[in-house]
């Protein structure tokens, strides 16, 4: 096992290499379609949307055509949930690099966002605790989204990719 524990068979299942793999390819898009919307302010996120999206139906097509067989419903969705996971949490890393390199106009966005709130007591301590945390919201939050997002997009594969019914 000279090859270490990340190879083994039992972790990189066919499954999981085609997540892997597609949710690798549309991470690195969301990402590039995040600095394009950062550059032109533009709802470019939209796009972004679509890639964890593609995440699933790239990771099935990519299953089907290394196995060379039809998915089930539960292995396309499955399949796309993690590759949409993984898209996502690619995705927020890159938005966190992408804040941390624009530091300055952040900061100072935040700290309008938060003069121009209202709030008093504990509602005001949980945006200030939000906003100084904001890169752990933005993992967790990411994740979460890209894992529905490639769910979606895992149903849109199974859907072009699927077995046959018996019926036909």
């Amino acid at each position: 096992m000279a090859a270490g524990w990340l190879t083994s068979d039992l972790l990189m299942t066919p499954y999981v290499k085609s997540a892997l793999a597609a949710g690798f390819l549309g991470g690195i898009i969301a990402i590039a379609l995040e600095v394009a919307d950062t550059l032109y302010n533009d709802f470019i996120d939209v796009f972004a949307c679509a890639a964890l999206i593609g995440c699933g139906v790239l990771a099935v097509r990519h299953f089907t055509k290394a196995q060379n067989r039809p998915v089930t419903g539960g292995e396309g969705v499955g399949m796309g949930a993690l590759a949409g996971a993984c898209g996502g949490l690619l995705t927020a890393i890159g938005v966190i690099v992408i804040i941390a390199l624009d530091l300055g106009s952040s900061q100072s966005q935040l700290a309008e966002a938060s003069a121009m709130t209202s709030l008093e007591g504990p509602a005001e301590a949980a945006v200030k605790a939000v906003l100084n945390h904001i890169e752990v919201v933005l993992l967790i939050a990411l994740t979460g989204i890209g894992s529905v997002l490639g769910l979606v997009g895992g149903a849109i594969g199974w859907f072009f990719w699927r077995r046959p019914s018996a019926a036909q």
